[in-house]
């Protein structure tokens, strides 16, 4: 598992809280699952390739933007039904 202290992007100054993923480092299989997950919550419409790319990252926004959420943590993978 990663857990990142770091900043989410590289144009972000601000370090991510304690206890934050970056998809972009997770296993290919890890980022299929979270991929098939928002497509199938209508989020993701790119073909799902298991690379961490822009349009993941959208929909990624989008989603936890729709829980309240501003970082990625285990809970958010946990509720797209993807587990590591």
């Amino acid at each position: 598992m990663l857990v990142s202290s770091a900043p989410v992007s590289s144009n972000s100054s601000v370090p991510a809280p304690i206890g934050t993923l970056d998809p972009a480092n997770l296993s290919k299989s890890t980022i299929t699952a979270i991929q098939t997950a928002l497509k199938s919550r209508g989020l993701y419409s790119d073909a799902v390739d298991g690379v961490w790319g822009s349009k993941s990252k959208a929909s990624m926004s989008a989603y936890l933007a729709s829980r309240g959420e501003s970082a990625v943590t285990l809970d958010t993978l946990f509720s797209l039904g993807v587990s590591l």
